[in-house]
């Protein structure tokens, strides 16, 4: 049988306690160090080795591939495993693997390391949602999630100008030094919070130890993965092409100063769409953001001057921003307690994927000759088509929140 306290708290309204503050820090640092770091990879790359595009390209990207293969094997072993032991290995591992940045004398060494360490971050990045998910009290797990995201907020907003700002020094130890405190916070942080295990039958266990292919994705988070997969493509666009687009645009000015105001919306949204998915249906909520997805492309596709770029990124945030929490949420609350862990494994492999790819997707259909605001034309056509996507997997048969319990 599951612990009865595996969904909640002792007190179940109470959402905001130190230990969520505390994994909030956790996960927090976890990504500031993964976001100034890959913003800096390729620099390093290409001073320190005289690597070319491709193998730059090599050092950065194989920190999301550990990741990514982490997530298949973590979520389904956190549980066995025991989530703070899992939690203290993974730190553990992604500390020393900063230290491999002073070690690392050839490119080998540094695709190796960046390895480790992504793989590191990945199981700490699920395994930290996973605890989250057991402190958030179910009739506020919307709006828990949404600010528990908020940690990723703020690192997007000041990682990758972090990592900049650090380079210009021209001594890339630094870098790693910074890096290497950063992951230390996230190793102290996971020896010191109070972890709730969750208790497993023999049933439980006898099903996370199967190598069937539903006892390594949650197939009700399945759905939820997907769409994750499927929005998060504009959204690589915007990231991997800004620069182009910008400068296509007469924006390039005002291309920094576009994820500070995406930022800042992220930090009204996400507490907003959270709070609201607990109180009304799953539809009144995602819905409304899948338009604001579509329009925010629209206007990056019509090009309106800053005006219209600026606009553009708050309905960013209130579109993609907001349905990414939206989504684990949801497929959170479709588990079981005993799979919490294997869903959000799930949902996150989708989202890294979708992130993996887009850049190679994208980057072919740029190749072909179209300019960046037909490019953008094609991904509000494109997410519209998420939104159909959406309505079929989930929206049709989405059940009011009197009903959802």
């Amino acid at each position: 049988m599951n612990s009865p306290g595996a969904r909640g708290t002792a007190r179940p309204d109470r959402l905001w306690t130190p230990p969520f503050a505390g994994v909030m820090v956790l996960n927090g640092v976890t990504m500031l160090n993964f976001l100034f770091l890959m913003s800096s990879m390729t620099g390093y790359a290409v001073s320190a080795f005289g690597a070319g595009e491709t193998q730059a390209g090599l050092a950065a990207g194989t920190f999301v591939l550990g990741a990514l293969l982490a997530r298949v094997f973590v979520g389904k072993f956190t549980d066995l495993v025991g989530r703070r032991r899992m939690l203290v290995i993974a730190a553990a591992i992604m500390l020393l693997g900063s230290f491999g940045y002073f070690l690392a004398s050839a490119f080998p060494l540094l695709v190796l390391v960046r390895a480790v360490q992504g793989a590191a971050f990945g199981a700490v990045s699920n395994v930290a949602s996973t605890v989250s998910m057991s402190m958030i009290p179910v009739s506020r797990r919307g709006e828990g999630v949404g600010w528990f995201t908020l940690s990723v907020t703020i690192s997007q907003a000041i990682g990758p100008a972090l990592g900049l700002w650090l380079m210009s020094y021209g001594d890339y130890r630094i870098l790693f030094g910074v890096g290497a405190g950063l992951c230390c916070v996230a190793a102290l942080l996971a020896l010191l919070l109070p972890i709730e295990e969750i208790a497993l039958s023999a049933g439980d266990r006898a099903a996370l130890r199967s190598w069937r292919l539903d006892r390594i994705l949650e197939p009700r988070a399945l759905a939820m993965g997907c769409l994750a997969l499927l929005v998060v493509l504009p959204w690589s666009g915007i990231l991997t092409f800004m620069n182009g687009y910008a400068e296509e645009a007469g924006l390039l000015p005002f291309a920094s100063a576009f994820f500070l105001v995406y930022a800042a919306g992220l930090a009204v949204a996400r507490p907003i769409a959270g709070r609201l998915l607990d109180r009304l249906s799953d539809n009144a909520v995602i819905l409304p953001a899948l338009l604001a997805h579509v329009l925010a492309l629209v206007l990056f596709a019509l090009k309106l001057g800053p005006a219209g770029f600026f606009a553009s990124a708050v309905l960013l945030a209130f579109g993609y921003g907001s349905l990414v929490p939206l989504w684990q949420a949801i497929a959170v609350r479709r588990t079981p307690a005993a799979r919490t862990s294997m869903a959000i494994s799930t949902f996150y492999i989708g989202l890294d994927l979708g992130t993996g790819a887009g850049p190679v997707v994208l980057g072919a259909v740029i190749g072909l000759g179209l300019a960046y605001r037909d490019l953008f034309w094609l991904l509000a056509a494109w997410s519209a088509l998420v939104a159909a996507v959406y309505l079929l997997l989930h929206g049709r048969t989405a059940a009011p929140r009197a009903r959802r319990r």
